[in-house]
């Protein structure tokens, strides 16, 4: 049976730090720090179909998470990647 990670919700992520770390404010006319808006969460998809063997593998599925992966992997790479090339440049050894 397949087990799916639970995705990262970084605005989850962010909501909870947020909590814990209250801004101070010294003024009544600072704008406070406040929660972000929650969200309703949408229906849970079930792309899984059940042979009679009871595999709910589907390998199509499997193979496009796989591509989706790699993709934002090569997209992460490629922002770190450039990231040092500015720092640098900026640092003035070249790019």
């Amino acid at each position: 049976r397949p087990k799916d990670l639970k995705p990262f919700d970084f605005k989850k992520f962010t909501a909870e730090a947020s909590s814990r770390l209250n801004m101070a404010t010294t003024d009544g006319k600072h704008i406070s720090a406040r929660p972000p808006e929650k969200f309703a969460a949408g229906e849970e998809r079930r792309p899984y179909e059940t042979t009679p063997s009871g595999n709910r593998v589907v390998l199509e599925e499997q193979m496009l998470k796989v591509g989706e992966t790699t993709h934002d992997y090569q997209a992460s790479a490629n922002l770190y990647t450039k990231h040092l090339t500015m720092i640098k440049t900026a640092l003035g050894r070249g790019g």
